[in-house]
């Protein structure tokens, strides 16, 4: 079954918060997602159970660190029509891959969107200012 999204981890030296990405990733509900990882960390740096997890993934090894180029390697391995650029230190809740999806399919001429981190006391202003946005240009 061709994947819904890709999400795309380019990595370097933060092997503990990878490991939970991942791991959100994995349980992710209701999207069947194409998870491509592009390591550009120095060789033996994980963890078994990081090396486990990486075996479930598209896991490439790119020498040289530069995050550009890895955002432009995993695009090119990508196989989904819907792309998603996730940092390796940004937890996602369990329903956002699907969330996403679900504004790509919604509102069409959407055509990318950049998820924001926001802080707890932040967040509510920040979903109030997007619906704003999306009601202006989607009446």
């Amino acid at each position: 079954m061709t994947p819904q999204l890709s999400v795309i981890i380019p990595t370097y030296k933060r092997t503990y918060s990878l490991e939970k990405v991942l791991d959100c990733l994995i349980k992710q509900e209701n999207i069947k997602l194409e998870i491509i990882v592009v390591d550009q960390n120095e060789e033996n740096i994980f963890s078994e159970s990081l090396r486990l997890k990486l075996l479930e993934v598209i896991h490439i090894i790119q020498p040289k660190p530069n995050a550009s180029l890895a955002r432009n390697t995993g695009f090119k391995k990508s196989t989904a029509p819907y792309i998603l650029f996730l940092d390796d230190d940004l937890i996602p809740e369990t329903d956002f891959c699907r969330k996403g999806f679900d504004l790509f399919k919604a509102y069409p001429l959407i055509q990318s969107f950049v998820p924001l981190v926001y802080t707890d006391e932040v967040k509510e202003l920040a979903s109030f200012y997007l619906k704003k946005k999306l009601i202006e240009y989607y009446p």
